[in-house]
């Protein structure tokens, strides 16, 4: 079972809020130059990161496949977290996302596999005088 595999069953079943991530490494400079470019949020140095809030979240928000399905989307389930590496190393674009309620930028990877189109918005999170590109939710168009 991946580390990814791992982290989302983890997340689903744990009741005591327990924070743990996985790293998937520092943006490359050509692509943190393209997303720059792009969106104007400057994530050169910028780790991604994935971790059980955001998880949860995602799920809370869009793993409900009848309310999604009345959204023209697609209900997200555990195996589309693997698809993550996928999404950021290669994404079809990047777009600039609304900023969250705590005023950080977003970035949406969007990435078309077979008949999904992925939408993954990570946030500009600054932690210990670091920043990140924090995953923040998921969701599928059809």
């Amino acid at each position: 079972m991946s580390k990814v595999s791992q982290l989302v069953l983890f997340a689903k079943a744990d009741t005591t809020n327990t924070h743990k991530e996985i790293n998937f490494g520092i943006i490359p400079n050509f692509q943190a130059q393209d997303i720059n470019g792009k969106t104007g949020v400057y994530v050169r140095g910028c780790k991604r990161i994935l971790n059980t809030s955001g998880i949860r979240h995602a799920f809370n928000g869009h793993g409900n496949q009848l309310k999604e399905n009345e959204r023209g989307q697609i209900g997200i389930i555990d195996i589309d977290f693997e698809l993550l590496t996928e999404i950021f190393n290669t994404p079809d674009s990047v777009v600039r996302g609304n900023n969250n309620s705590r005023g950080q930028h977003a970035v949406v990877f969007i990435k078309k596999i077979g008949i999904k189109t992925y939408h993954v918005v990570m946030s500009l999170v600054e932690s210990r005088k670091e920043l990140n590109l924090v995953f923040s939710t998921m969701y599928i168009k059809k």
